[in-house]
């Protein structure tokens, strides 16, 4: 799957019934030509700018969920659904023309692993996939030396398999974080609260489930900086949408939001907050 250039010839758009509030668009459970779909007769337009999305297997096949809101994007692109190959080529070419990944995802397939995401002009990261847990962790421990801060982590595959990739800034100044991934639901919600009550907020959630695994959980938490904001899981696409509406309606912005199964059904996990 192409979004730029516009290489797939898709059927007609059905669109699920959880649109966000006006100003901004969230997509849930859509299907490899929806998505293909959407980008063309939306966000492929002046002034709809792709935000973020996640790509995540269902007994039914690949699915989207992805949210964009209205505002210029310059020199944006986005891949998905390319081999590690293609996607580092893309990659090289993008640091190339000056362009920084901020967004990526990654599941695994019937016919392999497959990757996507979205640069941006003019951003200046760095990303790292096919991780080990451990070398995930030693990431970590190094970042936090070296002043890198993590913006998006996403985890693929299952049990012994399972592997990570992440997307980071060189930012000094960017404060204490921790990340957490790799979590049974009960083992991620005691991080959560744990870090919570030590004074940190989520902002990014991650989510992955293959091989009939229950879903694994992990997400990057910052020090707080008084923002309010809170987060939701295990929401279907109807209770997503009328989460994202109460949101905004209270002045709420969707931060981050990703989708995996569970027990065969699609669920999101997603985070809000007063301020971008």
């Amino acid at each position: 799957m192409t979004l730029k250039p516009f290489a797939l010839a898709c059927a007609a758009l059905a669109f699920v019934p959880n649109a966000a509030a006006e100003g901004s668009v969230l997509r849930a459970g859509q299907t490899t030509a929806q998505f293909q779909q959407l980008w063309n007769n939306f966000f492929a337009k002046e002034g709809n700018k792709l935000v973020s999305f996640d790509g995540y297997m269902t007994p039914k096949g690949m699915r989207y969920i992805a949210y964009g809101v209205k505002a210029d994007h310059p020199a944006l692109m986005a891949y998905a659904e390319m081999s590690i190959a293609g996607f580092q080529t893309k990659f090289d070419e993008a640091a190339k023309g000056g362009a920084g990944l901020v967004d990526i995802t990654v599941s695994d397939t019937p016919s392999g692993t497959v990757f996507g995401g979205i640069w941006v002009a003019g951003e200046n990261t760095s990303a790292l996939g096919e991780l080990s847990q451990g070398e995930l962790n030693t990431w970590q421990v190094n970042a936090a030396q070296s002043g890198d801060m993590p913006i998006d982590l996403d985890c693929y595959g299952a049990n012994d398999a399972r592997k990570y990739a992440v997307i980071w800034k060189r930012d000094p100044n960017a404060g204490e974080w921790k990340m957490e991934y790799g979590l049974s639901g009960e083992g991620f919600q005691a991080r959560f609260n744990l870090h919570v009550d030590e004074g940190y907020r989520m902002i990014q959630a991650d989510t992955c489930s293959g091989d009939g695994e229950e879903p694994r959980f992990g997400g990057i938490f910052v020090k707080t900086d008084g923002r309010n904001w809170y987060s939701k899981g295990n929401l279907n696409a109807a209770d997503l949408g009328k989460e994202q509406t109460n949101a905004e309606t209270q002045g709420y912005t969707l931060l981050s939001v990703t989708g995996y199964t569970s027990g065969g059904e699609s669920l999101f996990a997603a985070i809000w907050s007063m301020e971008p």
